[in-house]
């Protein structure tokens, strides 16, 4: 049976380097067709009309360049993306990988066997991440059923403890007492380990809805810092909030913001020595280039909402950072968090839906004097998304 031909899509706006591409692609003399588009708009097009193999993108086009080229095929297309760029814009062409390209080439410098062996391990890379998708929708789902059939009894188990902790079973003596409350100490942490599963299974598989609105973020901070005040207190810990002013409105979901809060200040609760630093802010795209770099990406946008939490504890070393919002994993921290065993969600379910406001989260530590956790994502949801 003949082997149907396969199309490149090529999105390259000069014509000498489009004219380049297209006679190494001959050149493999494999029978593949090149499909050329000057402009994003145009190539997103043609993607919407017929299937490709694979896209080559230039990193500069005339409707827009870098990061959000990527960013806007990869929203719409499940399909395999190799980035061409100049020897000046390597450093920008790393950065499209942890966006989901799967490979770049240097203008230039590569040659028909430099061409198929990108081809080859794009297409391989292809295949791991949605053979990595189908395991993780199939996990997901198990984690869901599961999850919901644990709440009945969990339900009854609870209601049994707060009857004999209310006196309601009669009078438990002074050892009963501790029992009753260690064991209802446990129920509200497997409570909180079934949401935190149900959450982050909806979250990745798309089922939360989000409720963007426009609100006041400070004394949203404020209530949620109060809300969590005893624990600090209990603990010897002391928050210092810092809003860069008394109001600062932007567009998310309050309830998903309130959540990202939680999590990342009762993690940072778990691990200060005596403190913790709350700051939020607004900032121009120009005025964040040293928290882009840092975070290793940018956003598409003009205004942004910053918010960083720091505690002052003794962090870990830059190596294990990476490995933070990772599911279920515990990285291991010195004195502070030590004996602590949580689930490794809260900080997953920070990203997951830091992501879904079309933000960036990431941390930054220095062993032995603290671990910051910051965030920014976009002031208007409209401005993040158009082109």
């Amino acid at each position: 049976m003949k082997k149907s031909t396969q199309n490149l899509l090529l999105i390259e706006d000069n014509p000498g380097d489009a004219r380049l591409f297209e006679e190494l692609v001959r050149d493999m003399g494999d029978g593949r067709l090149v499909t050329c588009a000057d402009r994003l708009s145009a190539g997103m097009q043609l993607l919407e009309e017929k299937p490709f193999e694979c896209v080559f993108l230039d990193l500069s086009l005339p409707d827009g360049n870098g990061l959000d080229l990527i960013q806007k095929i990869r929203a719409n297309f499940s399909i395999p993306i190799i980035v061409l760029t100049g020897l000046d814009d390597q450093n920008m062409a790393v950065n499209t990988l942890r966006l989901g390209a799967q490979d770049y080439l240097v203008k230039g410098q590569f040659d028909v066997s430099g061409l198929k062996r990108s081809l080859r391990y794009a297409q391989e890379r292809k295949n791991i991440e949605e053979e990595k998708r189908r395991v993780d929708i199939m996990k997901d789902s198990f984690i869901s059923t599961v999850s919901h059939e644990l709440r009945t009894p969990l339900a009854i188990v609870k209601s049994a403890i707060s009857n004999l902790k209310d006196g309601i079973l009669g009078e438990l003596n002074e050892k009963q007492v501790k029992v009753v409350a260690t064991t209802s100490k446990n129920i509200e942490r497997l409570n909180r380990l079934i949401t935190n599963l149900l959450d982050l299974s909806r979250l990745e598989s798309g089922r939360i809805h989000v409720n963007f609105s426009s609100f006041d973020i400070v004394p949203v901070i404020y209530e949620t810092l109060l809300s969590l005040k005893s624990e600090a207190h209990e603990k010897g810990i002391e928050f210092h909030f810092e809003p860069q002013s008394a109001s600062i409105v932007f567009e998310a979901d309050q309830d998903m913001m309130i959540q990202i809060l939680m999590n990342l200040s009762d993690n940072a609760i778990r691990f200060a020595r005596k403190n913790v630093k709350v700051t939020v802010g607004k900032a121009k795209n120009s005025d964040l280039g040293e928290l882009f770099k840092r975070a290793g990406a940018n956003l598409v946008g003009n205004d942004f909402l910053y918010l960083s939490i720091e505690d002052d504890g003794k962090g870990m070393d830059v190596g294990s950072i990476p490995r933070l919002f990772n599911k279920f994993e515990q990285v291991n921290r010195p004195a502070g968090g030590k004996g602590y065993h949580g689930t490794g969600l809260g900080l997953a379910i920070c990203k997951e839906i830091v992501e879904l406001h079309n933000g960036l989260v990431w941390a930054e530590s220095v062993a032995g004097q603290f671990m910051r956790f910051n965030v920014i994502l976009p002031c208007s949801q409209n401005t993040a998304s158009s082109d």
